[in-house]
């Protein structure tokens, strides 16, 4: 559920993000004599999505390095830590988002892991030596 509000949020940005670009290469052609509208083509479409995927990295990477969750972990009172229980460093929070794209795989088998294992670790928390830790209410509230 909290990657689904991540997901949302990074929507949502991206979104945003995407009409100014969108806006300002119409306007670049414009400036240049091109008037016909542009087509969303393929490698419009791969900047966008190398774009969205560059600020979903930032986005996980970040947080869980600074708060030990994302917006939508601290919805639900989640945080991250490493198995020993310590603090997520840079390098193990990067590691932890590159491998969402193992975890995504086989029809999202690594995140299905997370209901099935007893400590709820997908691919993505065994690849980087973390685990989500639910928050007692008073952690969660400040």
């Amino acid at each position: 559920v909290a990657f689904l509000i991540d997901g949302a949020v990074l929507a949502a940005f991206g979104v945003l993000l995407a009409m100014p670009g969108y806006t300002g290469i119409r306007a670049g052609m414009m400036a240049v004599g091109h008037t016909s509208p542009i087509e969303f083509d393929e490698a419009l479409a791969t900047s966008f999505i190398a774009a969205w995927f560059a600020m979903a990295t930032v986005y996980f990477t970040i947080l869980h390095r600074t708060y030990g969750q994302t917006i939508g972990k601290s919805v639900l009172g989640l945080r991250v830590h490493t198995i020993d229980l310590g603090e997520v460093g840079y390098l193990r929070a990067f590691l932890r988002t590159v491998c969402y794209a193992a975890s995504s795989s086989f029809f999202g088998f690594g995140f299905i892991l997370v209901a099935l294992t007893p400590r709820k670790r997908g691919w993505h928390d065994f690849i980087a030596g973390t685990c989500v830790v639910r928050l007692a209410a008073d952690e969660a509230a400040s």
